[in-house]
């Protein structure tokens, strides 16, 4: 099911990623094993995708609120397991984090800053 899940964080549909993500977002309040499986089903990638490039909208999928659960998924991921901490700044993770930091979307820096504390 992670991985059925997982491979939708690319789907086409900006609404069907947008609820790939709120379940992935689930998944990571989750154990520990269950973070360092969604983080070996390569999950980090399409997240940061989400978080680098503006999202197109359609119903539900908004591009600050797809921003907030990517940056929540990644809060959920990092707060305890240095497997995942290790894997987000390998992929080069934080400098769309500083990015994200001077959002001007409401909740987004916040967010952004929680998932650099983590780290």
């Amino acid at each position: 099911m992670l991985s059925l899940i997982v491979s939708l964080l690319q789907h086409q549909d900006p609404n069907t990623r947008f609820w790939a993500l709120r379940c992935v977002c689930n998944f990571c309040l989750g154990t520990g094993e269950t973070q360092v499986q969604l983080a070996k089903l390569n999950c980090l990638k399409p997240i940061f995708a989400i978080l680098e490039k503006p999202q197109e909208e359609k119903g539900h999928a908004t591009d600050p609120r797809m921003k907030f659960f990517g940056l929540a998924c990644l809060s959920n991921l990092t707060s305890k397991n240095n497997h995942v901490e290790n894997m987000i700044v390998q992929e080069g993770g934080l400098e769309v984090l500083f990015e994200l930091m001077k959002s001007p979307y409401p909740n987004i820096p916040a967010e952004a800053a929680k998932v650099v504390t983590n780290l």
